[in-house]
């Protein structure tokens, strides 16, 4: 699921449901199914419209990857400082989930000055002497920007689902680039399994 920054929204809503205008990238259910989860990622992208497909996910604001045209690479730590609402029929399951737990810097981070050097010459490590290429990729693991949650979720596409992100706005908040063909994204994964046909189980 994902949604499009901009500089005037404090909320942002996560629709599970399949509409038929998902993107490439979005994976959601269908209304008879069910998917149950324990796991809420939460992640930052750079997107080109034409390319939703290869569309890097970021667990961190790197403003070497993120089109910083009109935009304040330190105000995506707003989302962060944000809260995580989800409704699951009359039920609310997670009133103020905290988002900074999604917020992974790792120690090894890609950036645009180092990606160049490795398209055009071997780097010499500092330390060894020894010619290499990389790394210069964001240093990652499978849980990187996923929250375990307490409980498992059971989403059923037949019922009202609210996943809602609330973040703190305040004037001069710049998260939407102007850059034609580019759009300053989040992406929220929820990590389980689908059951087919269960929508309605026990309703």
């Amino acid at each position: 699921m994902q949604a499009t920054l901009t500089n005037i929204a404090s909320t942002y809503n996560f629709q599970i449901l399949l509409t038929g205008q998902e993107t490439s990238i979005e994976q959601k259910i269908d209304k008879n199914d069910l998917f149950a989860t324990n796991k809420l990622g939460l992640f930052l992208a750079q997107q080109t419209i034409a390319k939703a497909g290869n569309t890097e996910m970021l667990t961190f604001p790197n403003n070497s990857l993120l089109d910083s045209t009109n935009v304040t690479v330190q105000d995506f730590y707003a989302i962060y400082n944000g809260t995580f609402f989800v409704q699951i029929s009359t039920t609310v399951v997670y009133q103020a989930l905290p988002m900074y737990k999604a917020l992974n810097v790792p120690q090894t981070q890609k950036d645009t000055v180092n990606a160049a050097i490795a398209a055009t010459s071997a780097w010499t490590s500092p330390t060894t002497g020894a010619g290499t290429y990389g790394p210069f990729e964001n240093q990652r693991d499978k849980d990187y920007g996923f929250i375990e949650l307490n409980n498992i979720l059971e989403l059923s596409g037949g019922a009202q689902n609210i996943l809602q992100l609330n973040i703190p706005t305040f004037s001069g908040i710049k998260l939407a680039t102007v850059t034609a063909g580019i759009q300053n994204i989040l992406i929220v994964i929820l990590d389980g399994f689908l059951i087919k046909n269960a929508a309605y189980r026990g309703l």
